[in-house]
């Protein structure tokens, strides 16, 4: 339905500090109260579903964070932009987040 009053929803799970999401519609102010909330899918695990971005009493319960990817297939970390001079520090699965450093830097010469 349109409006999401908290008490009326079940909950999914708690997110983690950190945690990456995508968010996927909103925010927007709840239909009861003064909280916004957002609909976002979880990198970690792919979970759906609508959570607090600011709280009824005006206290930001979330903070945009720094650029974030989330691999789409199994890719490798490697120590050097340079792929010719690099090894592999881990392997890392679909579904993981990495939050940007440094770059992008385009590899196109």
């Amino acid at each position: 339905h349109d409006g999401f009053a908290s008490e009326g929803g079940k909950e999914l799970r708690v997110l983690s500090a950190h945690e990456v999401l995508e968010v996927l519609e909103g925010p927007r102010k709840e239909s009861l109260g003064n909280a916004m909330r957002a609909r976002g899918k979880a990198a970690s695990d792919g979970a759906t579903g609508w959570f607090t971005t600011k709280s009824q009493h005006g206290t930001d319960c979330v903070r945009l964070g720094r650029s974030t990817y989330v691999c789409t297939s199994n890719i490798a970390l490697t120590d050097n932009i340079d792929i010719k001079d690099c090894k592999v520090v881990r392997k890392l699965s679909k579904g993981e987040g990495l939050t940007v450093l440094e770059g992008p830097i385009d590899d196109a010469k």
